[in-house]
């Protein structure tokens, strides 16, 4: 029997052990390594890799957006705003545009702080931290 990868078992229980908020941060963080390397790669002219990593991110941004609950007043205004970046996205790739992606990137940039800033108060409200 394969003995497991313990950065592996690290990561997986790190997964299984956030809470959502958290986890929509690290989403958030994820989106934000494929707009970069997707910058890269443009940049590179390495048309595979560009198209694979603006993918991932596009594939980020549509779990994003099944994953809101349209009951709530924001989520609509989340949608649209990540169907705008999985259009830039859309068009960056076609053209393989690093402007595109990097307004992408200070979008997703700037939710990520947000997430991260609403936890910090979060946690200060639930544990005086």
């Amino acid at each position: 029997m394969a003995m497991q990868n313990p950065y592996q078992s690290y990561k997986q229980n790190c997964v299984t052990t956030v809470t959502p908020e958290e986890l929509v941060v690290l989403v958030y963080k994820g989106l934000e390594k494929y707009l970069r390397q997707g910058i890269i790669f443009v940049e590179q002219n390495d048309v595979e890799k560009a198209n694979n990593a603006i993918l991932k991110a596009q594939d980020i941004i549509n779990e994003l957006m099944s994953s809101l609950d349209m009951n709530i007043d924001m989520s609509q205004q989340l949608y649209s705003l990540y169907d705008f970046m999985r259009s830039n996205l859309i068009q960056a790739n076609v053209r393989k545009d690093p402007n595109k992606i990097r307004e992408v990137l200070d979008i997703a940039a700037g939710l990520r702080e947000s997430w991260e800033k609403a936890l910090l108060q979060v946690r200060q409200l639930k544990y005086g931290k």
